[in-house]
């Protein structure tokens, strides 16, 4: 496999061994047995074909942000890597219909800069940052802090090039919105996971670029007041962009950014909690947006600021660091609230995982449409490996209380003692369709085998 992974894609652009493993080694699977980093599509081919046929597992690459979600499992063999950022190619815009078609490698980074010129955007954002690729947000689904106001990923992914397990390009999906006749292949690819195939390049839908951006920071004093102004900020006729809710710890991370102290607090109304709020638009609508929050904040007992943009790029990046800690004994999940039960969700908290002097949280997420980011980790001072069946316990608190509320939990990252001792999520709903439609696509289990 080395020796034909160097013809296809050059010495260079081929790594084995400890090089593979220190750079690529992070992942569900056993460490990989070759990294390749192909240009082309025709290079990708080659590469799928020749796995295939040795009976290689191929796992997709593209930033490496997510590739250790989900529990860690073994395949028969290490995997072949396949990192697509090299494949940024082509780069398609076309602002008369308000679409483009980019290189699945190409970073949102550059993407945005690509479209700027235009005066256009893809509104899909990411906390990971602008580093992760085109490729990985459409394979993973990934939405960010906007996703209320712009809907989910599938609906600004119009078409989509893929190599399929049997080495074939296959184009799904077209160039214009109303592009879809029969089955609508395209949106299975969207969070996928690199199940289906390799993603290649993607046509996606563009809105215009908005002409005024301004970020909003509020503090409260509970669960009740937050809650309260978060379904009046997501509810106003308006419209924001991004309600994100902070908690004490991600609110004391974020303030660093800030050129100076918050408003003064009484002292019976220490902060618990915040709003960061997002408005886009033109001017005389972002400024009545302003207005609102503020009302909406004094109502609730909240106070704040409107944070000039420099502040507002620093905030929004503390905010996506807090999002994704890392250690050995990290554990972090979704926490799916239905609408309306936010309050009761943060009520609960406390109830659910204080328990334990070993295991500290700390919770965050998309107050506008109930997703709630909650990380655990192990307090100061204490073995991970000692916290393990706090862990534990803390998980099936969180199972039990989402279900109780009718919402859901799904485990993202956790050690393997962790996995192994608190068993499998409920499976999603759609489960055991895409599980029928993998299964035909890659009968021999070649992408992505570790993901379930």
């Amino acid at each position: 496999m080395l020796a034909a992974a160097a013809a296809i894609c050059g010495d260079a652009h081929v790594l084995d061994g400890a090089a593979a493993a220190s750079e690529y080694g992070a992942g569900r699977w056993d460490k990989p047995l070759l990294v390749t980093r192909p240009a082309s599509v025709e290079a990708v081919q080659a590469l799928v074909r020749h796995a295939a046929s040795e009976g290689v597992p191929v796992v997709a690459w593209g930033s490496g942000s997510r590739q250790d979600w989900g529990p860690p499992r073994s395949t028969a063999q290490p995997p072949c890597v396949i990192d697509l950022r090299r494949l940024t190619q082509p780069q398609d815009v076309h602002g008369d219909n308000l679409t483009a078609t980019v290189g699945a490698g190409m970073s949102l980074a550059d993407l945005d800069a690509l479209l700027a010129a235009e005066g256009l955007c893809w509104p899909v954002e990411r906390l990971e940052g602008s580093t992760t690729t085109v490729g990985g947000t459409v394979a993973t689904a990934a939405a960010g802090p906007s996703r209320r106001a712009i809907g989910p990923t599938a609906r600004w992914v119009l078409g989509a090039e893929v190599v399929t397990a049997q080495g074939e390009v296959v184009r799904a999906g077209g160039r214009t919105v109303k592009n879809v006749a029969g089955y609508d292949l395209t949106r299975m690819l969207v969070g996928s996971w690199g199940t289906l195939g390799l993603l290649t390049a993607v046509t996606l839908r563009l809105a215009a670029r908005p002409a005024v951006i301004r970020s909003l920071l509020r503090t409260f004093a509970g669960p009740s007041a937050v809650s309260g102004a978060a379904a009046a900020l997501a509810d106003h006729p308006l419209g924001v962009t991004a309600v994100e809710l902070l908690d004490a710890v991600t609110l004391a991370e974020c303030a660093p950014a800030l050129p100076c102290p918050m408003e003064a607090e009484p002292e019976d109304t220490v902060p618990t909690w915040a709003l960061l709020v997002r408005a886009e638009g033109h001017e005389e609508r972002v400024a009545g947006l302003e207005r609102a929050a503020g009302e909406i904040a004094r109502r609730h007992g909240g106070r704040g600021r409107v944070l000039d943009e420099d502040t507002a790029t620093l905030v929004w990046r503390a905010r996506g660091e807090a999002w994704r800690p890392r250690g050995a004994g990290v554990i972090r999940g979704t926490w799916t609230i239905p609408p309306g039960g936010l309050a009761a969700a943060l009520t609960m908290l406390p109830q659910l995982l204080p328990a334990s002097d070993l295991v500290e949280y700390r919770i965050s997420g998309h107050a506008g449409d109930g997703i709630l980011h909650v990380v655990l980790q192990a307090r100061d001072g204490h073995d991970g490996q000692a916290c393990v069946p706090a862990a534990v316990r803390c998980i099936g608190a969180l199972r039990a209380a989402a279900a109780a509320l009718g919402g859901s939990w799904r485990t993202e990252l956790a050690p393997a003692e962790v996995w192994s001792q608190a068993g499998a999520d409920p499976p999603a709903v759609r489960q055991r369709l895409f599980d029928r439609f993998r299964a035909a696509a890659d009968p021999e289990g070649i992408f992505s085998p570790a993901v379930e």
